[in-house]
């Protein structure tokens, strides 16, 4: 099959899954053109990827959304919201005009520039059912309205896909597990004497950072902002003793699967974050904080050093969801 696959540019956690499953399609025979911007794109030219040439041409989610977090909150403002619109408006207009007919199957993880249009073959990858958050009466009624057409949308496709940490409750996702990140394979856990600093594709938390680097804490700082490999996070993160992070959903499962302590930093009514650090509140290991609050990082460091870590576990459903879409495009 010829494949376009788009990938959210919001972070990294998008794209290190989706470079996953387009890996398994791959080595199936079939080829794969990517669209996407800013760090998702860097990374994948790091990978020596086949990218649309749109992709130069298109603005960067990630760089947006994070214009969304306010002293470790989600709090977007009007103009936020509006130059959020603007992106996202520009990118479908640039998107449409690919023949999507050219290809035998367009996969989107979270492409919202494309949520809704029509082609052959469309697959759709997620980690979450809906969006939410606390954000007053007129806030509400807008995410509604915004419920209401991402379902809308999401009836159009020939398969929607579920990828997040928990089960879905609605049963108009198919859903085999998660998908892993990279290549798929992880390194074999060391125990080095010093703390990741890892939070990701975002300059969300890089506040946070500086404040845990000037406390005196041996660390090592992981960013696409700092010059350190952030292509290949996992021989870094495979030796530290500790790891401070975002719960962003590429490195949870990273965390898990290597089996590494970690203080996860979730931001203030950011309902993806929130849902996926509460899998590791209450575990032996891990403590989960709010970004907007305050903290002790070498105390939190030492507790969890003491702890055996005690992850949750997970599936890469990479080779049933490639096999799904094969079934469905044959259709």
């Amino acid at each position: 099959m010829k494949i376009l696959y788009i990938s959210s540019s919001v972070g990294l956690g998008h794209v290190t899954r989706d470079y996953r499953l387009g890996m398994e399609l791959k080595r199936r025979g079939h080829s794969i053109t990517w669209i996407t911007s800013g760090v998702a794109l860097e990374y994948l030219k790091s990978k020596g990827e086949s990218l649309h040439p749109v992709s130069g041409e298109l603005k960067s989610l990630g760089d947006q959304f994070e214009k969304f977090f306010k002293m470790g909150r989600l709090a977007p403002g009007a103009k936020d919201l509006i130059a959020l619109y603007r992106a996202v408006s520009y990118n479908r207009k640039k998107i449409s005009e690919i023949e999507f007919d050219s290809f035998d199957a367009v996969i989107s993880d979270e492409g919202w520039e494309i949520l809704g249009r029509s082609a052959p073959k469309m697959f759709f990858i997620t980690d979450f059912e809906s969006f939410s958050g606390r954000f007053g009466t007129v806030g509400n009624y807008l995410l509604n309205r915004l419920n209401g057409w991402y379902q809308g949308s999401m009836a159009r496709n020939t398969a929607n896909y579920y990828v997040g940490l928990v089960p879905p409750a609605s049963k108009s996702f198919r859903y085999f597990g998660q998908l892993f990140t990279h290549e798929g394979n992880y390194p074999v856990s060391g125990d080095r004497d010093y703390a990741l600093i890892t939070f990701g594709g975002t300059r969300a938390a890089l506040d946070i950072a500086e404040k845990i680097r000037n406390a005196g804490i041996n660390a090592i700082f992981q960013s696409p902002y700092s010059g350190e490999k952030w292509h290949d996070p996992l021989p870094m993160m495979a030796d530290a003793s500790v790891v401070i992070c975002m719960a962003g959903y590429g490195t949870l499962l990273e965390i898990s699967i290597m089996k590494k302590r970690a203080i996860i930093n979730m931001p203030f009514n950011d309902f993806e974050q929130e849902a996926n650090a509460k899998i590791f509140d209450g575990r032996k290991g891990y403590r989960v904080i709010y970004m907007n609050q305050d903290h002790d990082y070498r105390k939190l460091i030492e507790e969890v050093k003491s702890e055996v870590p005690d992850p949750p576990a997970f599936k890469d459903a990479a080779s049933d969801l490639a096999n799904d879409i094969e079934a469905a495009a044959k259709r």
